[in-house]
C-alpha cells in the first residue's frame, strides 16, 4: 500500500496511465510537490510517455493476422491430439514463443523512441571549391562553419582536408587549419603527383562536442604544358 511518506518513484509512470487509484494518484501528486527527487522522475516519465505517443499507428496486415490465426488453429488442433504430458510441454514452448513476440515488440518499441530522442547536429559545414583539380599544383578551397540554431558562423573549429584513393592505399593530409573569427577558412594545399583518376577529398571539423565530415569525389589529372618551337613562321 503506498503511504503518504513513501518515494513514488515505481508509481510515477502507472500515475500517468491512469491506473492507480484516485487515492493513489493523491499520494503521488502531493509527494511530488515537495520531493525533488520524485518530481524528476516524474518529468522524465512524462518524456517516456510524449515519446510514446508520438509514434505513429501501426496496423498488423491482413496477411499476418490470416498466418497468426491458422497457426493458433493448428496448435489448438495438435494439444487436442496430445496428451496431459505432451500437451504441456506444448502449451510450455509456445508460451516462450510468444515471450519472444512480446520481447521483440518491446525491443522495436525501445528502438524507436531512442531514434525519436535523437536530434541533428545543429552544425553546417559548407565547402566551396573545383572538382577537377590538377596533380602537382596549387590548389585551394573556402571552408564555412554555420550553427542553424544561432544562426551564426562558429569560429575556432579545428579542420582537416585529406585525400584518399578509392583503394584506400593512398592517403595525404593536404591542409590543417583553424576557422577565424567569421567562421571561414581558404587553406592553400599542394595537390600530390598521383596518377589520373577519381579520388576522395574529406573535410573534416570538429566543432564543440562533435564532429562534421563534408566527402566529396573529385577528378586528378595532370597537367601538361608542350612548348612548339619552329623555324619558320607560322
Amino acid at each position: 500500500m503506498l503511504k503518504p511518506n513513501d518515494h513514488v518513484l515505481d508509481y510515477v509512470d502507472a500515475y500517468l496511465h491512469e491506473t492507480l487509484s484516485s487515492e493513489e494518484a493523491g499520494i503521488v501528486e502531493l509527494h511530488c510537490e515537495h520531493c525533488p527527487i520524485c518530481l524528476v522522475a516524474l518529468e522524465e516519465a512524462r518524456k517516456r510517455q510524449e515519446a510514446l505517443t508520438s509514434l505513429p499507428a501501426v496496423e498488423a496486415s491482413d496477411e499476418l493476422i490470416r498466418n497468426t490465426q491458422r497457426k493458433l488453429d493448428r496448435a489448438v488442433q495438435r494439444s487436442r491430439r496430445l496428451g496431459p504430458v505432451d500437451r504441456l510441454v506444448s502449451l510450455t514452448a509456445a508460451g516462450k514463443g510468444f515471450a519472444f513476440a512480446a520481447a521483440m515488440a518491446l525491443l522495436i518499441g525501445i528502438f524507436n523512441v531512442y531514434y525519436l530522442s535523437l536530434s541533428p547536429s545543429p552544425y553546417d559545414l559548407r565547402i566551396l571549391g573545383q572538382t577537377e583539380l590538377l596533380a602537382g599544383t596549387d590548389s585551394s578551397l573556402r571552408v564555412v562553419m554555420f550553427n542553424r540554431d544561432t544562426e551564426s558562423v562558429v569560429p575556432g573549429v579545428p579542420v582537416n582536408i585529406e585525400l584518399v584513393s578509392i583503394s584506400g592505399q593512398q592517403m595525404i593530409q593536404l591542409a590543417s587549419f583553424t576557422t577565424d573569427d567569421r567562421g571561414t577558412g581558404r587553406p592553400r594545399f599542394r595537390l600530390p603527383e598521383w596518377d589520373d583518376g577519381e579520388y576522395e577529398l574529406r573535410v573534416i571539423a570538429h566543432p564543440p562536442g562533435g564532429k562534421e565530415i563534408i566527402s566529396r569525389m573529385v577528378t586528378l589529372q595532370r597537367s601538361w604544358k608542350l612548348m612548339l618551337s619552329s623555324d619558320k613562321p607560322v
